[in-house]
């Protein structure tokens, strides 16, 4: 079975709070500063908490907490993009097309 109703909420509290933590340490500590990651916004009220970071070139970079789909997602992603240089390629360019169509991150 799934997890009850209040352990639920209680997870969905220990990721925002951990959203929160991450988003203060990418501030304040020194090391993390060197990663040149702009905090855009901390959503700690969703039921996926997300931290969405911007690096230093523009890249938008959304992360979020107690939701494992978007791992796998990356690590196929990822898999594709190893077997070819242009896969990479293509994902940028479909990334940027998207979000000049949608005028909002891709």
């Amino acid at each position: 079975g799934g997890a009850t109703t209040s352990e639920q909420q209680r997870q969905r509290l220990a990721a925002a709070a951990a959203a929160q933590v991450l988003a203060d340490a990418l501030a304040a500590t020194q090391e993390l500063q060197e990663l040149k990651l702009r905090v855009v916004e901390v959503i700690t009220e969703a039921r996926v908490p997300l931290l969405k970071l911007e690096s230093a070139e523009g890249v938008a970079i959304d992360v979020s907490f107690s939701n494992i789909l978007p791992l796998h997602n990356s690590r196929l992603l990822r898999c594709y993009a190893e077997l070819d240089e242009q896969v990479q390629q293509l994902g940028r360019l479909v990334k940027w097309w998207a979000k000049q169509r949608q005028g909002n991150d891709a």
